[in-house]
């Protein structure tokens, strides 16, 4: 009998945490909605690492912008000998970038590269009730996504785009499950009270 009521007690302990982590990201999340007209903000973690296999580049990235809220997880990869040729680093590096820009839908920016400057340019995009999921691959001579001159490179990049409702909706569940528990727990308590 111990241990079912520890496990109860448990279940009530992790329900408060969940549902206070969901009240938080929905706050949050619905900031993020506000400032998102004001300001366009992308958050970007790169890492560089050299081996013998080649150098590479990955980029993690969040976005911040109008109406919409956007990930993206992007990997350039080069053979030693041309990233020594080009002078890339050696070893391992993380380098994280945030920028602030006026307000812009994210999905123009997960729109199509210019495809003339861009060899090898391949695309793959869904675009459905305000969602997107996309990937691109190209080989690299303008550094079109990273700023960073990479000749010759094979580069990736796999996107989604997610209108800042359907985030706010999915934090919501939890807090509004447990808060209409409450009233009725409440409304049947007074219901009895006065039977």
């Amino acid at each position: 009998m111990k241990w079912r009521a520890a496990c109860v007690r448990l279940g009530r302990a992790l329900r408060i945490v969940f549902t206070a982590t969901s009240l938080l990201l929905l706050l949050l999340t619905l900031l993020g909605w506000c400032q998102g007209y004001w300001h366009w903000r992308r958050i970007s973690i790169w890492r560089e690492s050299m081996s013998e296999s080649g150098y590479r580049l990955t980029e993690s990235r969040l976005d911040l912008g109008a109406g919409d809220f956007g990930m993206t997880s992007g990997r350039c990869e080069i053979d030693a000998e041309k990233a020594t040729a080009i002078g890339c680093p050696t070893g391992v590096r993380w380098d994280p970038w945030f920028f602030t820009g006026e307000p812009q839908a994210i999905r123009r920016s997960f729109g199509p590269l210019p495809t003339s400057q861009l060899p090898e340019y391949q695309m793959w995009r869904w675009d459905h009730a305000g969602i997107i999921l996309g990937w691109k691959q190209h080989r690299d001579t303008l550094a079109a996504i990273w700023g960073k001159r990479m000749p010759g490179a094979l580069c990736n990049s796999y996107y989604l785009a997610l209108p800042w409702w359907i985030v706010a909706f999915l934090f919501a569940v939890l807090p509004t499950d447990r808060l209409y528990a409450r009233i009725r727990r409440t409304r049947q308590t007074r219901t009895r009270s006065t039977a």
